[in-house]
């Protein structure tokens, strides 16, 4: 019922009676199977001292997300995540990193690509997490509390995530086990009908830092199949190893980190 009228885009959804009802209807809104989407939007951004801001085209489909970003007509972006291999490439820069996420150091793919798209529950191993969370009363809604593990092996993370009173995301944020402050932060606006169905009107991470917001414009269905390849990188390119320590290094600084360590 709530995923009916959440589509219908008009209808006022009410306030949800208990924080379980809360989760029930995020998890037929936001955590079914998703089909594949494209999208654009407006990234503003800021890490330390320096800011910018650039138009992102995306593209999602299961384990696969893919993003460019246009400074004004130059494609200065590219970056792309199919399964636990990741690429990113600075254009102006002539530089890339690449390689494949390393279990065991601060995230696994499964939790990056959630940050990722962190209006996505639909992940199985997610969802179950979150079929288990604890659920706390707060002023304006409830908040869960999720240890995100599977059963064949302990992802070693957690996820805090705020709803409203309507059961709609406000706020997330993941944790490495052990360590009291969150590896990243989300927080989400107010969700609107787009033709691909709800999302966010816009998203905010926060890691260190770094504050990023991207606002969005456009989400439209993607025909099924494969998302599009990224092109290589030119011959004169510089392209580093993910698992090396000055493409972690350089990849950090994008993210809001100036350590030279895997978060």
């Amino acid at each position: 019922m709530a995923a009916a009228l959440l589509a219908g885009g008009c209808a006022r959804i009410p306030v949800a009676a208990s924080g379980v009802e809360a989760r029930a209807r995020l998890l037929e809104a936001h955590a079914h199977a998703s089909a594949p989407t494209r999208g654009v939007g407006e990234v503003r951004g800021r890490v330390g001292g320096h800011g910018g801001s650039f138009r992102a085209h995306w593209g999602s489909s299961a384990e696969s997300l893919v993003v460019v970003g246009y400074a004004g007509p130059v494609r200065a972006l590219e970056a792309g995540m199919w399964g636990d291999s990741v690429y990113v490439a600075v254009r102006p820069e002539e530089f890339c990193v690449t390689g494949t996420v390393v279990e065991g150091r601060r995230l696994g793919a499964d939790e990056i690509r959630f940050l990722l798209r962190p209006w996505d529950f639909s992940a199985p191993w997610l969802r179950a997490s979150l079929e288990r969370a604890s659920i706390e009363p707060r002023d304006d809604g409830w908040r869960l509390r999720a240890e995100l593990e599977r059963e064949e092996e302990g992802r070693g993370a957690s996820l805090t995530l705020d709803l409203d009173k309507r059961g709609e995301p406000r706020a997330a944020a993941v944790y490495r086990s052990g360590e009291p402050e969150p590896v990243a932060t989300v927080r989400y606006g107010r969700t609107r009908g787009y033709a691909a169905g709800r999302y966010p009107r816009w998203v905010e991470w926060t890691r260190r830092n770094a504050r990023v917001r991207l606002d969005l414009r456009d989400v439209d269905p993607l025909p099924e199949g494969p998302l599009r390849r990224l092109p290589p990188p030119r011959e004169a390119w510089r392209v580093l190893a993910l698992d090396d320590p000055e493409g972690r290094r350089l990849l950090g600084r994008l993210l809001g980190s100036e350590e030279e360590d895997s978060r």
